[in-house]
């Protein structure tokens, strides 16, 4: 989409911000199915910055990102705390499926690097530990473990299908 790795990060980081926080935050309100479906795009921009980004700056992002957003809906701090939580298991998930050839540092882990199925892996993995954390913080117990794995679940599943419709249209080069 955008040559620098810089602008094409600050580029998500203000629409999936103002598209969280305008849009995709009215989903799942109300007395039916949607109750449990929140799509949760925005830690798109965290899972496509650089691989060799050091991990204090993920961080730092992660947790900018997620102010950007809890301030405007006034959630005091649940995207922040689960998106730091998603920036800080990024680097553990790319270990874990690091190809053989290993990664190269400006590399983005995107579908044209890595592969469509790669990419949904590794999507899929972070997106669910967003999902969990980001539902366990908004009710901060465990008495109701049903409903944050009802609602985690639905969030993730409507989350993934906005995830790969944006990497097949929008085509991420970053």
């Amino acid at each position: 989409m955008f040559g620098n790795p810089t602008v094409a990060t600050a580029v998500r980081f203000v629409v999936f911000a103002a598209l969280q926080v305008l849009v995709l935050s009215r989903i799942g309100f109300g007395e039916s199915w949607a109750t449990y479906t929140q799509p949760l795009l925005y830690p798109l921009v965290i899972l496509l910055l650089p691989v060799g980004l050091p991990t204090v700056f993920v961080l730092l992002i992660s947790f900018a990102l997620g102010l950007a957003v809890d301030v405007p809906l006034g959630t005091y701090g649940v995207h922040a705390s689960a998106l730091v939580l998603t920036g800080f298991a990024r680097g553990l998930v790319l270990a874990i499926l690091e190809p053989r050839e290993g990664y190269a540092v400006n590399q983005s882990p995107t579908r044209q690097e890595f592969g469509f199925r790669w990419f949904m892996t590794y999507a899929a993995i972070l997106t669910a530990v967003h999902a969990l954390a980001f539902f366990s913080v908004e009710v901060f117990t465990f008495v109701y473990l049903g409903q944050i794995l009802l609602r985690a679940a639905g969030s993730f599943c409507a989350s993934m299908m906005l995830i790969a419709l944006y990497i097949v249209v929008v085509d991420p080069r970053a």
